[in-house]
């Protein structure tokens, strides 16, 4: 009987290698009910089983295996030897044949991991992270604060995951996607990020420091207040990115590709920069970007007179509204943070900026501070207020909010929250 049954059917390992990935509680019985599949009739060098080839969309193939005397109940999901992202074949084939997460008994321990992190947040920790995670999808991934640091993430897939305050710092990504992906406050140093794709991430306050960018698609990337200094930008795509606030300096930017869309208002270190292109010179604006650099350096310089005289020269010449306020809260945000704000200039500079878009809660909040290191609790109190229900403000991170929440609640218990201590952390983390 075995004999004849043997010579009927196709042994396993001859269709695909038997690797387990995956065990569900279903039945193929069960399955077959929920997606239509066939199962057939096969044996392997252990049992005889049944088994499913499934298709999924992106191209690969799992099967379903059910032996006949398996050590738990349920089907097995097997892939091949060579199987790449496996964490996302896991996801298709629930999805394919109408199961959840919570259909799966068991998950492969070395991929268990990358594949909870697709439902719920991961934290890699230094100690027992893989060393090469090449190749892996970790699409829509939740990763904030991972310590990557030197890891293997070439051609790695980012899109869409959260990786907020991690530690890539030395890592390689060369050609990996990171299409949306949020990044903000992540560690880049020295990282290798050649011939990646980062259209339209979220790189705020990001530590790109000495980062190797080059060829990198950053199409849309917001950059405000990151740290480029001396990163390799050549040849990379830059159009409708936003450099505001971001410091440039030693950065290698030639060959860079750019559009109008291109923000390079308010740069700190432009002026140091190298390689930068003449049809970037050529622009309009390009000599007011490399006054406000020089002012900002005379300013930390410590030369204040030099740096008010510079900025109201930029001021006197600007016709564009939005760009006069930014100038004018720029003045009175470098007054706090640098302790100048006994500075006439200071609130003056922070009324106007309110004055020209009241609608921007960034504004209040500056002025909010002004005012209360001169002392007018109550007005500065009111400017906390619009600030925190503004939506440029509702989009900072919990960090910075969560300090107004705080800042307000000492102002209406009567007390300033602005010691030396303060001020220093806003100047570490704020500026």
């Amino acid at each position: 009987m075995a004999d004849n049954y043997i010579q009927q059917a196709v042994q396993f390992e001859e269709i695909i290698p038997e690797n387990i990935v995956a065990m569900i509680r279903q039945e193929p019985s069960e399955i077959s009910e929920l997606s239509e599949l066939e199962f057939k009739e096969s044996y392997d060098d252990l049992d005889y089983l049944t088994f499913a080839i499934l298709s999924l969309p992106s191209n690969n193939k799992v099967a379903l295996v059910r032996h006949q005397h398996p050590p738990k109940a349920g089907t097995e999901i097997c892939v091949s030897q060579n199987q790449q992202n496996v964490a996302k074949v896991i996801e298709e084939t629930l999805n394919q044949i109408n199961l959840t997460s919570d259909d799966l008994t068991w998950v492969h321990p070395d991929y268990e991991q990358i594949y909870r992190s697709r439902k719920s947040p991961l934290l890699l920790k230094a100690e027992n992270r893989p060393k090469n995670f090449s190749g892996i999808d970790f699409s829509n991934c939740a990763l904030k604060e991972a310590q990557l640091k030197g890891a293997n993430l070439s051609k790695t897939i980012f899109q869409n995951a959260e990786l907020g305050k991690a530690n890539l710092q030395e890592a390689d990504l060369q050609e990996a996607n990171l299409i949306g992906t949020s990044l903000r406050e992540t560690n880049f140093q020295g990282a290798n990020l050649r011939k990646a794709n980062l259209q339209r991430a979220d790189l705020r306050e990001a530590n790109l420091q000495g980062a190797d960018l080059r060829e990198a698609n950053l199409e849309g990337v917001d950059f405000q207040r990151a740290n480029l200094k001396g990163a390799i930008l050549n040849e990379s795509h830059l159009a409708n990115a936003s450099f505001k606030d971001a410091d440039l300096e030693l950065a290698d930017l030639q060959n860079i590709a750019w559009n109008n869309e291109t923000m390079w208002f308010h740069v700190i270190g432009l002026h140091k920069a190298k390689g930068i292109p003449e049809d970037l010179k050529n622009q309009s604006n390009y000599k007011y970007y490399l006054k406000l650099s020089e002012g900002i350096e005379k300013f930390r310089q410590g030369n204040l007179a030099e740096f008010q005289e510079i900025y109201k020269q930029v001021l006197a010449e600007l016709e564009d509204q939005e760009i006069v306020a930014s100038l004018w809260n720029k003045i009175a945000w470098l007054s706090v943070l640098y302790n100048k704000h006994s500075d006439p200039e200071s609130y003056a500079a922070a009324q106007k900026a309110v004055e020209l878009k009241p609608d921007q809660g960034n504004y209040h909040d500056t002025l909010g501070i002004v005012l209360a290191l001169q002392e007018d609790f109550s007005s500065a109190i009111k400017e906390f207020e619009i600030a925190l229900k503004s939506e440029d403000v509702q989009k900072w991170t919990e960090d910075f909010k969560h300090r107004r929440e705080r800042w307000l609640e000492s102002l209406k218990a009567g007390e300033n929250p602005f010691t030396t201590e303060e001020l220093k952390t806003l100047l570490n983390v704020e500026y």
